[in-house]
């Protein structure tokens, strides 16, 4: 038996993967915070928001980083569970622009994708920490915009592992 229980082989299926859109913001609504990080220096720690959407709709996400130029990384999650970011060359919500405080070789998040499922969806912004033992919390810049329009999203949970 595979224990899963949906009647297959193997395990859960991977995540659908969130188109990209190029609808964008103007950062009106930004809102700024700090996130924490895991003392253990196992997984990252985020902050979590949310945000009311319709299938079709084009979520836009830019993360900026504090003065001390923290590495910033972020991830979306719609309502049913597609997803954009995470991907393991880094090449979703991670490194797409300079930031306004020079990460060294790193850059700031920003993406614009297609909404799969209507609900809200979930906004995650988290940091990679400078190097060992240097468990620090990062301040950080949030802005979104549905269909080219800033909103402020929800903070629904600071200082969380990613479920």
């Amino acid at each position: 038996d595979d224990d899963d229980d949906d009647g297959g082989g193997g395990g859960d299926p991977a995540p659908t993967i969130l188109s990209t859109c190029n609808e964008t913001g103007a950062g009106a609504e930004a809102l700024t915070n700090n996130v924490g990080c895991d003392p253990n220096e196992e997984m990252l720690v985020w902050d979590i928001y949310s945000v009311p959407v319709n299938a079709g709709d084009c979520l836009w996400v830019k993360g900026d980083n504090g003065v001390a130029g923290e590495d910033i990384v972020a991830v979306v999650i719609d309502a049913g569970g597609a997803i954009y970011g995470l991907a393991q060359d880094y090449s979703q919500l991670d490194d797409e622009w300079a930031c306004t405080n020079p990460a060294g070789d790193f850059g700031c998040p920003e993406a614009s994708v297609v909404i799969a499922n209507a609900g809200d969806a979930t906004i995650g912004i988290s940091h990679f920490p400078p190097g060992e033992g240097a468990c620090v919390g990062a301040d950080y810049t949030l802005s979104v915009a549905v269909n080219g329009v800033d909103t402020a999203p929800t903070l629904v949970g600071e200082d969380q592992m990613l479920q």
